[in-house]
């Protein structure tokens, strides 16, 4: 079965985090097998400014020394450090694992802050939010996702596909999520080289100057590239935004420009997924167990 998995990089007590996974459709991670202890311990270690530790879905809160996964599967498999779990304090109840000590779990306190691993099987990634295709290349801020497309189209249609999977393209209405947008392009361009100009959601097409969001939003943020937007084509006009991160200069990366609507470039489509979930940028991945 194929199951996919995001770390949320922002510290939470467990069951704030185990609420957190379940808006997302998702659970807090389980670890079946020791191949999936492995997966998850090399997950850790690659990620640029990886937690030491993170909440499992394990815990004993029910009946003490009576481990159960939050899924309600069955216990095939653990990796305790040696004397875990202790039950500190006489109310460790929740399990962590960390990379740090080859992957071994420990009891602790319900109300530690720490980052966590949200899981996702087949049945309950994306079915309820317009069966959306995955490249993996998505992130997640804010409690929106934001996907850069596999597929290159028009303005036009790139704007019409969004549409079809119950999202928009995408509106950057802050520094932070700029930020955000920035992280997704050079994920793809460190897994790609891609460097590509990429449409988003923002155009004058109704009146030359005057910039309007897909979705209404008021302006309230723009990162246009010096002497930008120009309009300048000479040829076509150029009523449609793109962000890009050049390869030969690094101080135009992530920057905008008006281009002619009829490119063909990649997009990325933003979901407005659950508001309520507290955000740092998320990087989903694909395994299969």
């Amino acid at each position: 079965m194929g199951h996919k998995y995001i770390l949320v990089s922002e510290g939470k007590r467990w069951r704030d985090a185990n609420k957190d996974a379940e808006k997302m459709s998702g659970h807090l991670v389980t670890i079946s097998s020791s191949e999936e202890q492995e997966f998850i311990v090399n997950f850790l270690r690659s990620q640029k400014n990886s937690p030491f530790c993170t909440w499992l879905g394990f815990t004993d809160d029910k009946k003490e020394g009576d481990w159960k996964w939050v899924t309600g599967e069955e216990v095939k498999y653990t990796n305790w450090g040696p004397g875990q779990p202790d039950n500190g304090y006489g109310c460790q109840n929740f399990a962590w694992i960390g990379w740090f000590n080859d992957g071994k779990w420990d009891d602790n306190l319900e109300g530690t802050k720490l980052p966590f691993i949200v899981e996702f099987d087949n049945s309950s990634t994306g079915k309820s939010r317009g069966d959306i295709e995955s490249n993996d290349l998505k992130v997640y801020y804010g409690g929106h996702t934001y996907e850069l497309s596999e597929q290159k189209k028009n303005w036009i249609m790139a704007k019409h596909d969004t549409k079809k999977r119950d999202g928009y393209l995408v509106v950057i209405n802050t520094p932070d999520e700029q930020k955000v947008i920035e992280k997704l392009l050079e994920e793809a361009k460190q897994r790609e080289n891609f460097c590509e100009p990429v449409w988003i959601g923002f155009s004058d097409e109704k009146r030359e100057g005057s910039w309007k969001w897909v979705n209404g939003d008021k302006v309230t943020f723009t990162n246009w590239q010096r002497n930008q937007p120009s309009n300048a084509n000479g040829i076509t006009p150029e009523n449609y935004a793109v962000i890009w991160q050049p390869i030969d200069n690094p101080s135009d990366r992530g920057q905008w420009n008006d281009v002619a609507g009829d490119n063909q470039l990649r997009y990325i489509t933003e979901y407005d997924f659950d508001n309520s979930i507290d955000g740092n940028t998320r990087i989903k991945i694909r395994t299969t167990r």
